[in-house]
């Protein structure tokens, strides 16, 4: 049984003059205050994101059809988590169920400040994943959020603005992910066309 949580879906993020932090603070390896485990989790492949997407799917399906209650639904997924050590490596130790929304939030170019899938043990609200992000990938996410009514809003991370992207469970957060892979080729636009601008100029030895 995949646990659902009690919470308002709001979409009312704004998305205007959000941009990355300084480098100093991304890379910070000490833990912040918002996330004592903390780690700079930039630069995910879409690939990585797809690998722990599938695998996400297989073991939250696995979960889902051995319980009935969120408690077993909690065992069973750490009985597999147990039983396949190497799923850690592949989920790169995030949460199921939210671990292909972190890696997806990574490749689109964002940088994940903190991720849950929402646990009855330490009473964390709901599943969500947030960070930093600049203000054309923001309004990407919030047109993705709307269309899956997966709730999405503006965040203080470490006293700088981000987002919280977050759902009544995590099913949701797993289509999110499906999704943010589907759009890939938008997250990177801008990239694609400085490069080819760049690349025009020396062509040209402009």
């Amino acid at each position: 049984m995949i646990p659902e949580f009690t919470i308002e879906i709001g979409q009312d993020c704004n998305a205007r003059g959000l941009k990355m932090p300084e480098e100093g603070l991304l890379k910070h390896d000490t833990g912040l205050m918002c996330n004592h485990d903390y780690l700079d989790k930039r630069g995910f492949l879409w690939r990585d994101a797809q690998e722990a997407l599938e695998l996400e799917l297989r073991i939250v399906e696995k979960a889902d059809a051995n319980s009935s209650t969120k408690d077993e639904f909690e065992h069973a997924i750490n009985e597999f988590m147990e039983n396949e050590p190497d799923s850690r490596v592949i989920l790169d130790e995030f949460d199921v169920g939210v671990a292909a929304a972190t890696m997806a939030f990574s490749a689109a170019g964002c940088a994940p400040v903190s991720s849950c899938r929402g646990h009855q043990i330490n009473e964390e609200p709901h599943p969500y994943v947030g960070g930093w992000i600049d203000e054309k990938r923001a309004e990407i996410l919030i047109q993705i959020c709307k269309e899956l009514n997966v709730g999405i809003g503006n965040y203080d991370w470490e006293c700088n603005e981000g987002i919280i992207i977050y759902s009544r469970n995590i099913r949701s957060m797993i289509k999110f992910a499906e999704k943010v892979i589907e759009n890939a080729r938008h997250f990177h636009q801008e990239k694609k066309k400085r490069n080819y601008v760049q690349n025009t100029l020396k062509k040209y030895k402009i």
